[in-house]
C-alpha cells in the first residue's frame, strides 16, 4: 500500500500557490535594482574623493558650517538609502517596495529643490546638467515600484519564507 498524505496541501500543491517575489519582478525592474545599486556604491566613492581635500581643510581650520554638513549628509545619506532600499528589494524584503518608493519620492523632491536652489544662486544650468537625466530616470522606476507594490506584499513570498514554510511540513 502506498504511503498517502494527510492533507490535500501537498509540497507540490504549494509550491503552485508561493509566487516568489524576485518573480515577481519585471526584468526592467531587475535591471533598475542593478543598476541603482552600483550606481549607490559610485555615488558614495566619487562624493567622497571630490570632496576628501575639503574635509580636510575644514578639519585644519575648524570651520565647520551648516551648509556643509547639509551635503555631507545628503551627499551621504541618498546614495547609502538608495542602496539599501534595492539590496532589500533584491533579498525580498516584504517592506522594500514601500521603502524604495518612499526614497525615490524623496530624492526626486530634493533634486528639484536642489535645482531651484542652485540655479537662484548661481544663475545657470550648466551646474545642474544631470540632475534632470537623473530624475528623468527615477520616474519609470517610482512607476514599477508602484505597480508591483500590492502584489509584492500580498501574494509574493521570499525564499526564505518559502524554504521555512516547506520545512514545517515535512
Amino acid at each position: 500500500m502506498q504511503n498517502e498524505s494527510n492533507t490535500i496541501f501537498d509540497q507540490d500543491f504549494l509550491q503552485e500557490t508561493f509566487v516568489r517575489r524576485r518573480q515577481l519582478m519585471p526584468l526592467a525592474l531587475k535591471i533598475y535594482v542593478w543598476f541603482y545599486m552600483l550606481f549607490s556604491v559610485y555615488n558614495v566613492l566619487t562624493f567622497i574623493y571630490i570632496n576628501i581635500q575639503r574635509w580636510l581643510d575644514v578639519l585644519r581650520y575648524e570651520s565647520f558650517d551648516k551648509f556643509l554638513l547639509l551635503t555631507i549628509f545628503t551627499g551621504l545619506a541618498f546614495p547609502v538609502l538608495r542602496f539599501l532600499s534595492n539590496l532589500f528589494i533584491w533579498l525580498e524584503r516584504k517592506s522594500a517596495i514601500l521603502t524604495g518608493i518612499i526614497i525615490t519620492v524623496l530624492h526626486i523632491l530634493y533634486s528639484c529643490v536642489s535645482f531651484v536652489i542652485i540655479y537662484n544662486m548661481f544663475g545657470r544650468l550648466d551646474l545642474m546638467i544631470w540632475t534632470v537625466p537623473l530624475v528623468l530616470l527615477e520616474i519609470p522606476y517610482l512607476v514599477l515600484l508602484l505597480n508591483i507594490r500590492k502584489r509584492w506584499e500580498q501574494t509574493g513570498i521570499s525564499g526564505n519564507e518559502q524554504e521555512q514554510h516547506f520545512k514545517g511540513l515535512k
